[in-house]
């Protein structure tokens, strides 16, 4: 189902205008932001109030550094006074309430790519950037020179935590085929290589014999039917779906270890169950970033189940939903299951699907094709009572984050009606097949020619008598009587739909007595208290008991099916459907857009050949990039996660680019870190991040200066309440001026002498510290002028 959302996402996304900063643009941006971070540094932090040890001098050079971008970018537009219009968006006037502020709100106007060029150069700037707002509403930006700015932005979009080390995929993790007591002995810490290659194979080899199993229910697409419980008739009539049976109230949700084990006894036990709708709700960052959040499932005997991957010990658990799936016996029904479902069930719990159908392409073979979502499916069929309740469920959570936790019950509701009539779509979407299809449009004759016209039953019956064995919608031999006359044939093909309706007519125990004595299609089912070996042998075994009889011995019931080339044609596409499977997928280095981005910056800038000193992309930043990402590769194998759960290729960009140091250099470059950097248990991986750094050289000079001291917001308050007016009694204390009043008391006199004392107290250490350079520069110029004089003697005594 993921795919066809996916599919309309970008359909959406393209139609809209989307435009980005030109150069020009850019550089005003970044003007404008530079502008922010030293007047706001200079407001919240004045000169005669350092605290960071750096004397007046840097105060000098850092308004020379404001009247060297002003001048080198020719701008005479004053931020301060007036708003700035840039590329159509009103950035706000920096006045005196803004940057005591703190942080700053860009407009709401920018569109997403414009958002991510404001994250790069508040990068260059060295500012804390995110966003915030709803998604899709009201989405802005926010910068700040404070680490703890942020905490102030009343809808700050917190990223949600996803459990990276609770919930391993299973197609990475480094245990499987583990006995518990090895388990328990493996750690990160004590990684080897051998516990890696071992569920390296498992998984090869698991994945090896479910292709094998798929492969041959594509080759003998009528094994997928359910033998004796399907025939003509039985698809043709079809009993009306009631609503009524169904129960929000008695949906199963399953968010402990012990009901997931109970779930899956169940299902797996109960031979009563023959159809199994599915599906999945997963977070899809992008094809190299996903993961199951949240899995359904509905049975033929209306058991509902909501499977909440993320509580605490469902997630190793759901992997014992392997036996029921594997069952060629049971029908796995999903919509669109080749986009996110089958991927996801694959990766994250070793879950093969085996015999599915999919609804969506039933729906695209009977060329509905305004009604291929499952809601308009539903609706063409009116299956829901309430449609409108279904429709505005659907708007508001089939794209919202399923990473959020605690589920709520609208949650609930909309999930299970993604799986409660997929049951009965498969009967009605098959009905309406084979009147679509009643005569075979497909047939092979004996030299393996395909024909695709309408073939008359006598010409098909001809055909059938010239040859001793052909194969029709997948059949290998038939056993028909051709012996006869050609009328006879005729009469007997004529007569196929009067023999149905007079079997439709018989007494109901004795066609249940019939089908029983039936030798159709028995798909082999799969005993799950046998052992591992036995297991691996026959858990993806769907070859037909039957296969290569005649149809005299396996019966006509199921065989009718066999010759309706369209519901074959059905059931071996959603079978191929089923090869889906994860590979592992390489994220390119090279195509990462915030690379892309940062070469272009660095040749514009050369280019133009700008006399400011400006930090630019270099060969040794790419290579410095590139051990970062092996060393992602090598803490996603010691983890057994995704390499992209460890960190994003744009934090690493980042990172090569401005090489920090320490944690809250970090912060600078991605406010809110992956999980993975603040898990205790990982902490030495963040480490060997900042070892790779460290040996690639020093830290950029403005970030080691910014890092040096942490000017927290909250800090600047403290500040201001000693600096502000104090009131005392009815007169106003300000600047360390007291106007003594009878009302004025002795504690707050005092306690403001205080102030005044150690303000001059810093006055005089920062004159000390002042004159200590001094002397120590005049001590500097004294030494090498007297190495200078010594030389110059010697040299003239040797001439």
């Amino acid at each position: 189902m993921g795919r066809y959302r996916r599919k309309n996402k970008r359909i959406n996304h393209h139609s809209e205008k989307r435009r980005k900063f030109n150069t020009t643009e850019q550089d005003l941006i970044e003007c404008y932001l530079q502008h922010y971070f030293h007047a706001a540094n200079r407001v919240c932090f004045p000169p005669d109030h350092h605290h960071d040890g750096f004397d007046s001098d840097n105060d000098d050079d850092d308004d020379d550094d404001d009247e060297t971008i002003r001048m080198s970018n020719c701008q005479v537009k004053d931020f301060e006074t007036s708003t700035t219009w840039i590329g159509g968006h009103a950035f706000p006037a920096l006045t005196a309430h803004i940057l005591e502020g703190p942080y700053l709100a860009l407009p709401s106007t920018l569109g997403t790519r414009e958002r991510r060029t404001v994250y790069e150069i508040c990068v260059h700037v060295g500012l804390f950037h995110t966003g915030a707002g709803q998604k899709f509403h009201n989405r802005y930006t926010v910068v700040s020179i404070h680490p703890d700015g942020f905490d102030y932005v009343p809808d700050l979009d917190k990223p949600l935590n996803f459990p990276v080390t609770r919930c391993k995929p299973w197609f990475y993790r480094n245990d499987i085929g583990l006995c518990p007591s090895l388990r328990e002995r493996l750690s990160v810490s004590s990684y080897t290589f051998s516990p890696h290659f071992l569920s390296r194979h498992k998984v090869r080899d698991m994945t090896r014999k479910s292709r094998v199993a798929i492969e041959e229910l594509m080759a003998y697409p009528y094994q997928c039917l359910r033998g004796h419980l399907e025939s003509l008739e039985s698809c043709k009539s079809v009993p009306e779906f009631r609503e009524e049976v169904f129960d929000n109230s008695k949906i199963i949700l399953v968010d402990t270890a012990e009901k997931m084990k109970v779930c899956a006894l169940h299902l797996s036990s109960n031979d009563a169950i023959t159809e199994l709708a599915f599906d999945v709700e997963a977070y899809n960052a992008n094809k190299y970033k996903q993961a199951t959040c949240l899995l359904q499932l509905c049975t033929n005997l209306n058991d509902e189940y909501i499977i909440d991957v993320f509580a605490p010990g469902v997630w190793d658990e759901v992997s014992l939903l392997q036996d029921v799936f594997a069952k060629s016996s049971v029908v796995k029904i999903g919509h669109g299951i080749s986009g996110i479902d089958i991927p996801c069930l694959h990766r994250d719990f070793g879950i093969f699907v085996i015999n599915a159908f999919d609804t969506l392409e039933a729906a695209m073979r009977l060329r509905l094709h305004g009604y291929l979502s499952l809601a308009k499916l539903c609706k063409y069929y009116n299956l829901p009572d309430d449609l409108e309740r279904h429709s505005k469920l659907k708007e508001l959570y089939q794209n919202c984050d399923w990473r959020e936790r605690p589920l709520k019950v609208d949650q609930i509701e909309y999930g299970i009606l993604d799986v409660r009539y997929l049951i009965q779509l498969r009967r009605l979407l098959i009905r309406d097949i084979l009147e679509y299809d009643t005569v075979p449009q497909l047939v092979t004759n004996g030299m393996g020619r395909e024909s695709s016209e309408c073939i008359s039953p006598l010409k098909l019956t001809r055909e059938l008598s010239c040859t001793s064995q052909s194969v029709i919608g997948g059949v290998d031999s038939m056993d028909i009587d051709v012996d006869g006359d050609e009328d006879d044939n005729d009469d007997g093909i004529e007569q196929h739909n009067i023999t149905c309706l007079e079997e439709e007519e018989e007494d109901e125990d004795e066609l249940v007595e019939d089908e029983n004595n039936d030798n159709g299609i028995d798909c082999e089912m799969i005993d799950p208290t046998s052992s591992l070996e036995e297991d691996e042998n026959s858990f993806f075994t769907a070859h037909d008991e039957n296969d290569g009889k005649s149809q005299s011995t396996t019966g006509s019931k199921v065989s009718d099916l066999r010759y309706h080339q369209l519901l074959m044609d059905v059931l071996k596409v959603s079978q191929q459907k089923c090869l889906s499977l994860w590979t592992e997928k390489s994220e390119p280095l090279e195509k990462n857009e915030v690379l892309h981005h940062m070469m272009m910056r660095a040749d514009q800038i050369a280019k133009q050949g700008e006399s400011r000193n400006k930090k630019v992309w270099t060969e040794q930043d790419l290579w410095l990039y590139k051990e970062l990402a092996e060393w992602r590769e090598d803490v996603a194998k010691k983890i057994g996660i995704m390499p992209s759960m460890v960190c994003p290729l744009n934090l690493l960009v980042l990172v090569a680019y401005k090489r920090p140091g320490s944690l809250m250099s970090l912060r600078r470059l991605n406010y809110f870190l992956p999980d993975i950097f603040g898990c205790e248990d990982h902490s030495h991986h963040l480490e060997d991040l900042f070892s790779v750094v460290a040996g690639a050289g020093a830290e950029n000079d403005m970030l080691v200066n910014t890092d040096a001291v942490v000017r927290l917001y909250s800090e600047r308050q403290t500040r201001r309440k000693v600096k502000s007016p104090t009131p005392v009694g009815n007169n106003v204390v300000e600047n360390g001026d007291l106007s003594h009043n009878d009302a004025t008391e002795p504690s707050t006199i005092m306690e403001q002498k205080s102030n005044e004392q150690n303000h001059n107290d810093d006055i005089s250490l920062r004159n000390i510290v002042k004159r200590v350079n001094i002397f120590g520069k005049i001590s500097v110029t004294a030494a090498v002028a007297s190495i200078a004089i010594f030389w110059v003697r010697i040299l003239k005594r040797k001439k």
